[in-house]
């Protein structure tokens, strides 16, 4: 599933903070990685580029080599196109059957491109293909540390468009030897009334029931899911909590769970669409301090 991975970097050492995650994913994978900068036909120095990519690819060859200690060398191959990011980077993912792509959320180039709500958030919109969004405050991998992703963190709303993420999660799982912790927000009776229901004479008692309703629903959802994970021999848990903020209690859960790395969905259709780029999967990046990797749920 993770046969090809795109890191995408603009030549800051901003952007360079996805490269310990990508060399982990694709040192435990397997995976060919391709190293790709896109610039604008004004640029006068394409050749620096090119030289440091090249840089780049043969130190991550070395690093991958010397720690997974397999006879066959990584591929880490540099590409240098150009044009217009969003639009070059989407064309090579299709055209090259990329399984994932790798990028920072806060590069520094001069007109910085790399920022969400620019090339990375066209991306996660437009590309069929996970997106791996890395910020800056991300943890950087302990010197000698085994497991770079030990703990996946899975956020569901109930709907179907949050499961496109599952095979993702469970893939990785498997693959970087990782467990996985289902996680579910059961929105509580009292904001529910309040915002959807706002004249609503509800008693307290009311809200009780209906929240112990929620729950009762949201753990059943999860056990379905758990099971399915669970035959595929990763272990598994789950976390329910009652709340208001979906983004709140996703971060506090990244912390409370001890997670490296968070996967979901980016389109949800809940009640509300909590779980939309712009919305919940936004906050969880902007806010959170973790790897996030994005699954859009396909058109149609």
């Amino acid at each position: 599933m993770f046969e090809k991975i795109l890191l995408t970097l603009d030549g800051s050492h901003s952007s360079e903070v996805a490269i310990p995650y990508v060399e982990y994913l694709a040192g435990k994978m397997g995976s060919e990685v391709v190293l790709l900068h896109v610039h604008s036909e004004s640029e006068p120095d394409a050749h620096l580029h090119q030289f440091y990519l090249s840089r780049t690819a043969d130190a991550m060859k070395l690093r991958m080599k010397k720690r997974w200690k397999r006879k066959a060398g990584p591929r880490v191959r540099p590409e240098i196109l150009t044009g217009e990011p969003a639009e070059v980077i989407h064309n090579y993912i299709t055209k090259s059957a990329i399984d994932m792509v790798a990028m920072a959320t806060h590069g520094s180039s001069g007109i910085k491109l790399w920022l969400l709500g620019s090339v990375a958030d066209k991306i996660v919109r437009t590309a069929n293909t996970p997106v791996l969004l890395v910020r800056s405050k991300s943890p950087l991998p302990e010197t000698g540390k085994v497991k770079l992703v030990g703990r996946i963190l899975l956020p569901l709303d109930g709907s179907d468009a949050s499961r496109v993420a599952v095979p993702y999660a469970l893939a990785l799982a498997k693959k970087l030897e990782a467990g996985i912790t289902l996680f579910r927000m059961a929105e509580k009776a009292s904001y529910l009334m309040a915002h959807v229901v706002p004249y609503s004479r509800r008693r307290m008692e009311d809200y009780d029931w209906i929240d112990a309703v929620a729950v009762r629903e949201s753990r059943s959802h999860l056990r379905g899911v758990k099971e399915q994970i669970r035959r595929e021999g990763v272990p598994v848990t789950h976390v329910i909590t009652l709340g208001a903020d979906p983004a709140y209690e996703i971060l506090q859960q990244e912390r409370k769970v001890n997670a490296d790395l968070v996967v979901m969905a980016t389109r949800g259709k809940s009640q509300v669409e909590m779980w939309g780029l712009g919305s919940v999967a936004e906050k969880v990046l902007r806010q959170g301090d973790l790897p996030l990797l994005l699954v859009r749920e396909p058109a149609g």
